[in-house]
């Protein structure tokens, strides 16, 4: 029953900050960690990044947001987490997450990752633990030579052709309502 309240195309946020707290690492920093960061924030805890991702993780496995719904409407029962604080802090002077626009949960979680990571200095890092390295491998078609980079990265992209989309024929709807839409210059929902 945990759930997280959408604060207004905030669908993009609430996916990533149920996943990543599914991970062991981040459950050890903020979840387990938490009582470290509430006992030792010298500032206004608003304006601290970990105590704000403390909070956040607890919220989400505390219980208390977790509670089946009454039997009937006397007892006002958590509608689920408010996560307001958090996001206005983590889109705090970023032109696109400091809005209530729908945004790009793959932008989110990389700017995300950059916060975290700036914040586990001298720390732990919970980030470490879903970074992959990609090899990649060049070959010269003259001379054969071959050249490989190695790069650490946090997302896998997998492009799908279209040929192979079973919803071929929702996909083409959504393509021409986003067409005329944007030919109106309305806003497209990409649900």
């Amino acid at each position: 029953y945990t759930g997280i309240l959408n604060l207004g195309n905030s669908c993009y946020m609430n996916s990533v900050m149920q996943t990543i707290f599914t991970i062991p690492d981040f459950q050890m920093k903020y979840v387990e960690g938490a009582r470290h960061f509430f006992e030792t924030c010298n500032s206004d805890p608003t304006e601290d990044f970990n105590v704000q991702m403390a909070k956040f993780g607890r919220g989400l496995h505390s219980g208390q947001y977790s509670k089946p719904p009454p039997q009937d409407d006397t007892i006002k029962v958590p509608e689920g987490i408010r996560p307001e604080m958090f996001k206005t802090l983590v889109g705090k002077g970023h032109p696109e997450f400091s809005t209530k626009r729908q945004q790009d949960v793959q932008e989110y979680l990389l700017h995300l990752i950059g916060i975290i990571e700036r914040n586990s200095r001298n720390s732990s890092n919970p980030t470490v633990s879903i970074k992959f390295e990609v090899e990649e491998r060049i070959q010269c078609l003259t001379s054969n030579k071959v050249k490989y980079t190695h790069r650490g990265d946090f997302i896998l992209p997998m492009p799908i052709p279209m040929e192979a989309a079973v919803n071929k024929d929702e996909v083409a709807a959504y393509e021409k309502m986003k067409k005329e839409k944007e030919e109106k210059s309305e806003t497209v929902d990409p649900k």
